[in-house]
């Protein structure tokens, strides 16, 4: 093993104190990854910590870290997922209650530094590091059949049951103490030949995909893909890749997430679902599904979805007006021998798991083992990045100056507010305007990666010029402008490209991920992105955003804005998911605010509020104001006493959950939340599938983990200041860029 000289590992602990995170890679690599012990079943295994120390903990020291400060590791999920443990995650602490950070340093010291690397294992640090969270036994099913094997020995055994798709968690949601992890990596695969083209389908109500092609036309969609529980967004994208026509052009196109890891059919579906900017035009994820594919808690194996819509003013997409189901009365590893028919009573609530399982959060009403997805054409692309020569420029041109720059960087981000949320203030329509969107969209130029994507050539064609002429005639009236006119028009590069699997294969590193997968976007890390506590993955109304207030730059000077919605989002579905009104009602999902000062941050839900509820009685019902999957774990709602107060962050866990609003209110606030709960009573009454921060059954409700979060002993450095004053006076609030490293791709050379 190759060892520091000293010099060199004085330097590099210098650094770690500062950031608490490595730099290099210079671990042990074993020789062998142990396995889980096998059971008495084969199917069901012992989970042993030390293959999760060995399997997990070693990677992650191994392959920290992508640069100095940066708590990425050099090595794709892709990877993790494959692992031979099954226990990796995205995140490595949220393998501990609470994802937390108790002793992980340390250890991590320990095994950076020993000689006798190689012999350390679990038992020799457990006490320096937190209470895990891994699961007692995990299984790893292939097929329906063991999924419903699987539930039936968790009944019998007593033990509760957490999912895994990918491990794609910010709050560790896919494993929990004791409970039999169901690990739906292995899960049959469909994607590679599962397009369907509904036009050549022939009318005949035996067919499988007769009743999902029905609806996919009632929405003016021709196509649909079938996808396994357990696959991944690379999977489908590359099948996207290959339905092309006679000249090698790429048909279709889904609403899928931002990162190949990412599960097609997991928490990310379950969850809401959105997406890199094709939900400004077709709606979320969840408004994407046409039929599921589940086993229940009862042990059942159904396969339901609308059968009957209406078509509804206003909205893109009809109303479902019902759902029906049929159960499979013959579970078999060979799916020719399946036998789908009516359900014995009592009927499983088809409309009910309809609405909670699109959007009510994942790993909690059922195992999901395959859905359907409606496709849309594809259509030509554009990549717009933040131009760096440019935006320098605002800084090095003669005359310019920082106050110069700040007031070209706010004209920036005013126009993309108003191409967003308000086009027709500028000359363009809402049609233009719901071609554009972003998975990771930073307003302000100077401090963050402007990454979006625009359909049909619309930014080069039509928004471009419009921004042209609006620096023009500011520069006619504004000396300041005038000054800094030609790198402002120049502030945006646009690339045309054939479709999102080619953005995110432009800067693809072979040396991390593996050969014929679409990349991680961001990476695995030591902690969860989002991090610990506050308002981390905020709804910000797009009414408030369209006015473009001093409260709104305010914000969007500070910190990125994440995911834009806005445009069709709000009208896009079947009016029957447990998608909020306020959510539905949003312009970003899932920003963080964590990092403003207190007093922005109360004026903000209070927008929220006034949104949600009216200005009158804007404080008479929660609404809810986070999006479920990019919350933290130390997230809750506003105080019960006062919804127009933010929980305070000084509480004790305990008087965070007596005095605040929970974690589930803050995502579905109090009514929805009422609902799924109704839900998850009727069709898993002892809470058979759990996890945190799942919907819980009213007759087993579980108290949450009360291990306390172990934050860094470095101060974050978060700013406390006015929004008053100059912004260049304000520190940026460091966020999670998904897309940051394509502004390298259209750089000009």
């Amino acid at each position: 093993m190759r060892r520091m000289h000293h010099h060199q590992r004085n330097k590099l602990y210098s650094s770690l104190l500062v950031f608490l995170f490595l730099n290099c890679c210079n671990g042990y690599v074993p020789e062998a990854r142990r396995t889980a012990a096998a059971d008495e079943n084969e199917e069901i295994k012992t989970v042993n910590p030390d293959d999760w120390f060995q399997d997990c903990f070693r990677t992650f020291e191994e392959k920290c870290c992508v640069k100095e400060g940066d708590p990425h590791i050099k090595h794709s999920n892709h990877y993790l997922i494959d692992s031979p443990s099954g226990l990796c995650a995205d995140h490595l602490t949220c393998a501990f209650e609470r994802c937390d950070q108790k002793g992980v340093w340390d250890v991590f010291f320990q095994l950076l530094f020993s000689d006798f690397n190689d012999k350390i294992t679990y038992d020799d640090v457990k006490d320096d590091l937190g209470t895990l969270n891994l699961p007692a036994k995990i299984t790893f099913p292939k097929t329906a059949a063991d999924v419903v094997a699987a539930v039936e020995y968790a009944k019998e055994n007593g033990m509760k049951i957490s999912m895994k798709a990918t491990g794609h968690s910010y709050t560790g949601s896919s494993t929990m103490k004791d409970s039999l992890q169901l690990n739906l990596r292995d899960l049959k695969t469909y994607t590679d030949d599962s397009i369907v083209e509904c036009g050549t389908l022939s009318e005949i109500e035996s067919d499988p995909n007769f009743r999902a092609c029905a609806l996919a036309k009632a929405r003016g969609k021709e196509a649909l893909i079938k996808v396994g529980g357990g696959e991944t967004w690379s999977n489908v994208y590359l099948a996207m890749k290959d339905k092309v026509d006679a000249n090698g052009t790429v048909l279709y196109e889904v609403v899928g997430g931002g990162a190949g890891s990412v599960g097609a059919a997991g928490g990310w579906l379950q969850g809401g679902g959105w997406s890199y900017g094709p939900e400004r035009m077709y709606g979320l994820g969840v408004d994407q599904v046409l039929e599921f594919e589940m086993v229940l808690a009862d042990g059942r194996h159904v396969l339901f979805g609308p059968t009957a819509w209406e078509d509804a003013e206003g909205f893109v997409y009809p109303k479902t007006t019902e759902v029906t189901g049929k159960c499979n009365s013959k579970v078999d590893e060979d799916e020719g021998q399946w036998s789908w028919g009516d359900c014995a009573e009592p009927v499983p609530p088809f409309a009910d798991l309809w609405f909670a399982v699109r959007g009510g959060g994942g790993g909690t009403y059922g195992v999901v083992t395959a859905l359907k997805y409606q496709l849309h054409p594809q259509k030509p692309m554009e990549a717009i990045v933040t131009n760096t020569t440019a935006r320098d420029g605002l800084y090095t041109t003669p005359g310019s100056s920082e106050d110069i720059a700040d007031q070209a960087a706010g004209m920036n981000v005013w126009f993309l507010l108003k191409l967003l949320y308000s086009p027709e203030d500028i000359g363009l329509t809402a049609e233009i305007s719901n071609k554009c969107g972003a998975p990771a969209l930073a307003f302000n130029p100077i401090w963050g990666a402007q990454f979006f994507v625009c359909y049909d050539n619309v930014f080069e064609d039509v928004v471009l010029p419009v921004w042209h002429a609006i620096v023009d005639s500011q520069s006619e009236t504004d000396a300041n402008i005038a000054i800094v006119a030609e790198p402002l028009k120049n502030i945006f590069i646009s690339k045309k490209t054939e479709s999102f699997l080619d953005i995110a294969m432009s800067n693809i590193d072979p040396s991390i991920t593996p050969e014929g997968k679409v990349p991680d976007n961001p990476l695995p890390s030591f902690v969860p992105d989002k991090g610990y506590g506050g308002w981390c993955s905020a709804q910000i109304p797009k009414d408030w955003l369209a006015k473009a207030e001093d409260d709104v730059f305010a914000m969007l000077f500070q910190t990125g804005g994440e995911h834009v919605t806005g445009g069709n989002v709000g009208i896009a579905h079947d009016q029957m998911s447990a998608i909020t009104p306020a959510a539905r009602s949003t312009g970003l999902s899932s920003t963080g605010l964590a990092g403003l000062d207190d007093e922005l941050q109360h004026r903000i839900l209070e927008t929220v509020l006034k949104d949600a509820n009216g200005e009158t009685d804007f404080a008479s019902v929660f609404p809810g104001m986070t999006e479920v999957n990019h919350v933290c774990i130390d997230s809750f709602g506003p105080l019960k006493s006062d919804m127009t107060k933010l929980c305070p962050a000084e509480y004790s866990l305990e008087e965070k959950e007596e005095l605040c609003y929970s974690i589930q209110e803050s995502i579905w606030g109090t009514e929805t939340l009422e609902k799924l709960e109704n839900i998850k009573t009727a069709v898993d009454p002892d809470g058979l599938f759990d996890c945190y921060p799942c919907v819980k059954s009213k007759t087993a409700l579980t108290p949450a983990p009360t291990t306390a979060v172990t934050q860094s002993p470095t101060p974050s450095p978060t700013p406390k200041e006015s929004s008053g004053g100059s912004f260049r006076k304000t520190n940026f609030v460091h966020f999670s860029v998904a897309f940051t490293v394509l502004i390298f791709m259209v750089q000009p050379v």
